[in-house]
């Protein structure tokens, strides 16, 4: 533990301008001083028993969840961008142990939590005589409160049981706030939604009740008017004695006038369920987590869960983090000298994805594809060995020039042709595209022959002519390059290339040939202009496809 000698803060006549004044101060510290506030639902709502009420319990644990799962690094900044800090202390105290009691998970999960719960986490840390940190212990936010110094700095006062309070300087305290109208103290989510929570806590309590002290039957029996008492035991017992235990299920025959009497919910019963349901979703809605993530399903589907999942991704834990981020980096790192701005901590959200390996594949698909993942760094991200120096080798897509042949005096012929139809066969990236190509040629030979001999025996071979006698069989083949982009790559269900655009430079390309045409060479002209027309369709709708690639999350 650390503690300060500290002088008695200064008092001044206006509180406000007193330093010494907690910053914690005000309502919402009297509140939380006297175990919360009694709501007008007659519950007494505390950070503690809203701990109780099943939808908050269970909004907490998902946001400390999500939160602790994920991996922490401390990343260096070296000449060529940046690399794991792993020689540096710091980094065992984020990924093996932050204390000799807690491993990484639990102390970010324990934090993380107060975050959630009480909209403050506190976590103190304890330096060696070199002023190094050696260990983080974390704080009950209860048990912390901030408040000023005599010379006006920030500390915090902590008052754990059993131990005399003391003082820790701000530096050597961790603080992650949640939503904090003056910068500095987060506000209670209970406390500012105490109202909310006392109505699900009396809504959950009413039900206990119910089931506790009431009967929830499907039906009863109505006896007949003139039954007296004895005959009404007997009756009873008769019926438990032949229709219960070994001898349940057997027909019932009544005697008298005895009748069945279906039960429903009524109104009012149904009313209560709804307004649980609604309470429920009204905490979810204050804690930012999708109702999914709580298992109420009642508007899900699988669709908009999707959807859902990227908002709690996007809205709910990223800011978590990224305040996670910058209060480590800014309280354990160096802030002056030589090391300065060269460390920075970061939170590996890629492990979200682990347990989705259909979004992982065309994550990876994607990035090998568009030539910013190589073989190494995706087998590294997967925790598997590199395979060698051929696997740091990027690809790139082969319509795509170099951006440098855009600057002014560059050199404007690319490195490859800008018609990809006129790509040599060595330059696609794998045998699997080549066979396809000459597997498609072979299939419509035909059709193209015939249109290249029609074409041939006219004299007047302008666009016009072109699209009219090759759109049949250059569309059939575009048809035919979709359901292969859609079975080779993971696009949306409903994805629609750009044809019209696809085909027009086709037609273009065949149309600069076609002047030169005669009868003599048709089948020549057949295989190179039908090999040209595949692999440009091929290219272009894969192309087309990869920019509509669906990237899930977790």
């Amino acid at each position: 533990m650390i503690s300060l000698n500290l002088k008695q803060p200064e008092h001044r006549s206006n509180p406000l301008e007193n330093p010494g004044v907690s910053l914690a101060g005000g309502v919402d510290y009297l509140l939380s001083i006297s175990n919360g506030g009694t709501t007008a639902s007659g519950e007494n709502i505390t950070e503690q028993s809203a701990m109780q009420i099943t939808t908050f319990w269970a909004c907490v644990s998902a946001i400390a969840r999500a939160v602790s799962s994920l991996p922490a690094y401390l990343y260096e900044r070296t000449d060529s961008g940046h690399e794991r800090a792993v020689n540096n202390p710091i980094y065992s105290l984020l990924t093996v142990a932050p204390n000799e009691e807690m491993s990484p998970i639990s102390f970010f999960e324990a934090v993380t939590a107060s975050i959630a719960a009480s909209g403050n986490g506190f976590a103190e840390i304890q330096r060696n005589g070199a002023g190094q940190p050696v260990a983080l212990w974390p704080r009950i936010s209860q048990c912390v409160k901030p408040t000023r110094l005599a010379n006006g700095d920030l500390a915090y006062e902590v008052r754990i049981p059993n131990t005399n309070p003391y003082v820790v300087k701000a530096s050597d305290m961790i603080h992650v706030p949640a939503l904090a109208l003056d910068g500095i103290m987060g506000l209670s989510p209970v406390a500012q939604n105490r109202q909310a929570l006392g109505l699900a806590a009396a809504e959950q309590k009413s039900a206990a009740r119910l089931f506790g002290n009431g009967i929830m039957s499907q039906g009863g029996l109505s006896l007949p008017a003139g039954m007296t008492a004895p005959q009404k035991e007997l009756f009873k017992d008769s019926l438990e004695k032949n229709h219960t235990g070994e001898n349940q299920h057997r027909p019932i025959v009544f005697p008298f006038d005895v009748k069945w009497v279906q039960m429903t919910i009524n109104p009012a019963d149904a009313q209560f369920l709804e307004s649980r349901k609604y309470s429920a979703e009204q905490i979810c809605s204050m804690m930012g987590v999708p109702p999914h993530k709580v298992g109420i399903l009642t508007r899900s589907t699988n669709n908009n869960i999707e959807h859902q999942a990227i908002e709690w991704l996007t809205d709910t834990i990223r800011p978590l983090l990224v305040r996670w981020e910058q209060e480590l980096t800014r309280k354990l790192l160096p802030a002056v000298g030589c090391k300065a701005n060269k460390f920075f901590i970061r939170f590996d959200v890629n492990e979200l994805l682990r347990g989705d390996s259909v979004a992982q594949s065309a994550k990876y698909a994607s990035g090998r594809q568009w030539g910013y993942e190589t073989i190494n760094s995706i087998l590294i991200a997967e925790g598997k060995n590199p395979i060698g120096p051929e696997g740091d080798v990027y690809m790139v897509p082969l319509n795509m020039i170099n951006a440098k042949q855009l600057l002014p005096g560059a050199d404007p012929s690319p490195v490859l042709a800008q018609d990809p139809a006129d790509q040599p066969d060595s330059d696609l990236p794998d045998e699997s595209s080549r066979t396809l190509i000459k597997r498609m040629s072979t299939a419509y030979s035909r059709l193209f022959r015939d249109a290249i001999g029609r074409v041939t025996s006219r004299e007047k071979r302008d666009s016009e002519v072109i699209r009219r006698v090759f759109d049949p069989v250059l569309t059939t083949i575009a048809d035919e390059a979709i359901r292969q982009a859609k079975a080779t790559l993971r696009v949306a269900v409903d994805y629609k290339p750009d044809v019209t655009s696809i085909l027009r430079d086709v037609y273009r390309s065949i149309e600069k040939r076609a002047t030169a045409w005669t009868l003599e060479s048709v089948d020549t002209n057949t295989e190179i202009e039908l090999t040209k027309a595949v692999k440009a369709i091929l290219i272009g709708t894969f192309n087309d496809a990869a920019s509509s690639l669906i990237v899930g999350a977790a």
